[in-house]
């Protein structure tokens, strides 16, 4: 019964996305030809406007119609941009109506360009009410994108789009601002409104190069990880075929890729921990990663990441700990650090359950001595698996065992994850003891652990 209701759920599903996806490519078509409208609108004014300026000598008529122009070229580009540049999905309805309803406000604005009594505050009355829905359109927009951070490749792509939006918005502050001082003084000096115009106009230009810029940059860095992805994919299965790493501490900017590594292998654990949904554990990791600059036991300073060579893509990632690392001081200035995001986020009943969960949790964390350098964490991108990475990582961690002078490296596997225990024994590592804590399983709903190890 409940296969039958997975199935059916899963067709209502796969309806329902491929009838909202119709409509939205239907109303952006219906854009796209109020665009063309508008362009053959603006063409077909042209020659008057030409003629008027070169018979009267004023530049007035012919910059607002360039402004137009850019204006047209802008909002076309506005609605392309959103259907390319955010992967992670269609533009929603609302954004694409209020791109609809400034299109159609766009022959409005173009009614005004009148020869020979062309009216300059009416134009921009008109104006401001575009730049205002444009404004509109951009907090919509950057609300959308704070709201999807976990879906950026990288925190310097996320931060890329937040400065593209607020650079949008400025540009549609000063476009308000110079069109109420015109309407305000619509008898000043002539030459000091073809002056703002064109400053417009060129605002206009280079917030246009700026978001294609940004947009292409994206694309481009989308077309990059696909085809390293597609290379490793082609040659995984190729004998002795290896990916070369370069193994270092993450930056800030790597935050986003290390979180995504983390909940992908080990998501349970911190699910579990804080009682919440993927999306809200997603953020507070994220937070406790870059809580006090990333130096603490599990900040992201903490961390390795193996970056390929070839594509600079990060395809894996390593976490060690030693005997040091669980001073009393660091776990002090981690605890307040993880107790601050949780408060922040869950309240303080969120934090009392992570507290009382943790309890559980800590049972079978591992203690680890002196003498042992411990792999709490290691895991390669599925799409790298068999490029010999996880070798590559564990022969870094047995250059740090020599370097700390220790004289073993230990792990602990999941009991009924007899695949990684048959890789690790391959790799050197033998079985020590096993874990058991019945009530820590029921809350990870995960099996007892094998402390494994390995001589250096």
């Amino acid at each position: 019964m409940d296969t039958y209701k997975a199935e059916d759920d899963l067709i209502r599903s796969r309806a329902q996305d491929h009838l909202v996806n119709n409509w939205v490519n239907i109303v952006l078509a219906v854009i796209s030809i109020i665009q063309g409208l508008a362009f053959n609108d603006l063409v077909t004014r042209f020659p008057n406007i030409y003629t008027y300026t070169r018979t009267t000598g004023d530049p007035t008529v012919f910059i607002h119609f360039v402004l137009c122009f850019i204006i047209l070229l802008r909002i076309f580009q506005t609605y392309v941009t959103a259907v390319l540049d955010y992967n992670f999905g269609l533009p929603s309805f609302s954004e694409i109506l209020l791109i609809f309803l400034i299109g159609a406000i766009e022959y409005f604005l173009f009614s005004s360009l009148i020869i020979p009594n062309f009216n300059i505050a009416s134009f921009h009355k008109r104006l401001s009410i575009i730049s205002v829905l444009g404004i509109v359109g951009y907090i919509v927009t950057i609300l959308r994108v704070l709201n999807h951070e976990e879906l950026f490749h990288s925190h310097k792509e996320y931060s890329r789009e937040i400065h593209l939006q607020m650079v949008n918005i400025t540009g549609m502050v000063i476009f308000i601002a110079v069109s109420f001082f015109i309407v305000l003084f619509p008898v000043s000096s002539s030459g000091l409104h073809n002056f703002l115009v064109s400053a417009m106009v060129l605002t206009f230009c280079f917030n246009i190069y700026f978001s294609l810029q940004t947009t292409f940059e994206r694309q481009a860095a989308i077309t990059r990880r696909i085809g390293e992805s597609l290379s490793i994919a082609l040659t995984g299965n190729l004998q002795g075929e290896r990916l070369d790493i370069n193994i270092d501490q993450p930056e800030r900017e790597d935050v986003l890729d290390l979180c995504q590594l983390i909940l992908k292998n080990f998501g349970y654990v911190y699910t579990n921990l804080f009682d919440t949904s993927e999306k809200l554990t997603y953020k507070l990791l994220k937070n406790i990663l870059i809580v006090n600059k990333g130096k603490h036991p599990i900040g992201y300073k903490s961390f390795c990441i193996a970056r390929s060579r070839i594509s600079d893509e990060i395809v894996g990632m390593l976490f060690l700990k030693t005997h040091s690392s669980d001073s009393k001081i660091n776990k002090f200035i981690g605890g307040l650090g993880i107790a601050k995001v949780v408060l922040f986020h869950l309240g303080f009943i969120g934090l009392f359950r992570t507290w009382r969960n943790w309890k559980v949790i800590n049972n079978i964390v591992p203690k680890i001595k002196a003498h042992e350098l411990h792999i709490v964490y290691l895991t390669v991108k599925d799409e790298a698996q068999g490029k010999e990475i996880g070798k590559q990582l564990l022969a870094h961690a047995k250059k740090v065992a020599r370097k700390e002078s220790k004289k073993s490296i230990t792990m602990d596997v999941r009991k009924n994850n007899t695949k990684a225990q048959a890789i690790f024994i391959k790799l050197g590592f033998s079985e020590e003891s096993i874990t058991i804590d019945p009530e820590a399983e029921k809350l990870l709903n995960q099996s007892s652990n094998i402390r494994m190890s390995m001589t250096v």
